[in-house]
């Protein structure tokens, strides 16, 4: 059974078609990449599925309910987290506050305060930042700060979660750690859409890769297949990878 399904879905800003009739889907526990060229649509999409817009047409299932039209915290309590492209932590408060208030408000959440507080712990261990739990979220290195914003994600108990550029400015050491990390949320029974500009992570680490172009699916497939198909060469790799 598909996770999540995305049936001709459009989205309009005024005359402007942000997507225009995408379509795809999402098996449990896969890694699916989203690619293309800036401005091609991509945090739209994961905008319309954390319930942040709502499409101008089209229908978005998760677990085959329709989530068109709900709201950021019904979709999260359904079982759908985020990291964001450009970071949004709670700036004044510490790592450890900051995944706990994920853990506290995310989906079935019905823990005292000692023991979310033990939860939020645990997945600061998990991504490598236990170390820095007392620490203010804004006065980390940018990847502990890309790790914290995975651990918050991860707080809400999520089916899903979609990643919007973890890697990011990141060294290929730190890159390196990021894809092992990546490859552990997912056998936690997690899937993934990977938002990801690096290649070399695209081609390790998803199942399959869509391609947007200027709001429109123009490719579905492997890695492998999308690295050779022409049309995404000429709109966004401009060499076979």
């Amino acid at each position: 059974m598909n996770l999540l399904e995305f049936k001709d879905v459009t989205k309009y800003f005024g005359g402007l078609a942000a997507l225009k009739a995408v379509s795809f889907y999402t098996q449990p526990e896969e890694i699916l990449g989203l690619i293309g060229p800036n401005g091609a649509g991509k945090t739209t999409l994961f905008n319309l599925i954390s319930g942040v817009y709502s499409p101008s047409s089209g229908e978005i299932y998760l677990n085959k309910d329709s989530i068109k039209g709900l709201k950021p915290y019904q979709i999260c309590k359904m079982g759908v987290g985020r990291t964001f492209q450009i970071m949004q932590p709670f700036g004044n408060m510490t790592i450890l506050e900051n995944v706990l208030t994920g853990v506290l408000f995310g989906r079935g959440s019905r823990l005292q305060l000692n023991e979310a507080r033990k939860k939020a712990i645990d997945l600061c261990e998990f991504v490598g930042i236990g170390d820095k739990v007392g620490a203010i979220a804004t006065e980390v290195t940018l990847a502990d700060q890309k790790r914290m914003e995975i651990a918050r994600a991860l707080a809400v108990k999520p089916m899903l979660i979609l990643f919007d550029e973890v890697m990011a400015g990141l060294n290929p050491t730190e890159i390196d750690e990021a894809i092992d990390l990546v490859e552990r949320v997912r056998k936690m029974g997690i899937t993934i859409i990977l938002i990801e500009h690096i290649m070399r992570v695209v081609m390790n680490i998803c199942d399959r890769v869509i391609v947007l172009h200027h709001g429109e699916k123009i490719a579905e497939g492997t890695s492998e297949v999308i690295s050779k198909d022409k049309e995404v060469i000429n709109a966004y790799l401009g060499e076979e990878i």
